[in-house]
């Protein structure tokens, strides 16, 4: 069974077990409500919150950097699953707007504006849904197939960091 800590592991705010805000993943780490409904999909980890997970736009990192959970779960063709999110989103928002402009403009509508700007939005949507995609499918596999324990890499912890300025000793 799993156990609910007794506070946030995001922003340390104390939960009650019995709190309707209290949420909990597969590891035991304790999220509340307010930390999981900002945690914004494509710049955080999908099993513990930690981040960041790219590098750049385009370029993930090979593991998080707070629970060492691998970005690629091993699997030959894994990127395959979030390039269909990332299709399926394009898509899905090209026929949104298209189906807006078409009933806005209704006896006339601009088909070749129509034409023109959705070949630009296929070309543009996939490139700005990238990260999103990537993590969403992570967030998906991740339900439908928990990770195990030696699944993960072990992180170290980060260095101290100077309160102040550096001095040189006295000689």
């Amino acid at each position: 069974m799993l156990e609910l800590r007794p506070n946030c592991e995001c922003c340390d705010k104390d939960l009650a077990p019995e709190a309707p805000d209290a949420m909990i993943c597969t590891f035991e780490c304790t999220f509340c409500a307010d930390c999981v409904a900002n945690r914004l999909p494509g710049s955080r980890c999908p099993n513990c919150g930690g981040g960041p997970i790219f590098d750049s736009w385009l370029r993930m990192r090979r593991h998080c950097p707070r629970c060492g959970l691998p970005m690629e779960r091993g699997e030959q063709g894994y990127q395959v699953g979030s390039y269909m999110f990332n299709i399926i989103a394009a898509e899905l928002i090209f026929a949104a707007i298209f189906l807006a402009v078409l009933i806005f403009t209704w006896p006339s509508p601009p088909w070749d504006a129509l034409m023109y700007g959705g070949m630009a939005l296929m070309l543009i949507v996939p490139f700005l849904f990238f990260p999103f995609s990537k993590t969403l499918f992570l967030a998906f596999d991740l339900v439908f197939r928990p990770p195990l324990r030696d699944e993960f890499i072990p992180v170290d912890p980060a260095p101290p960091r100077s309160r102040g300025r550096l001095r040189r000793a006295p000689p």
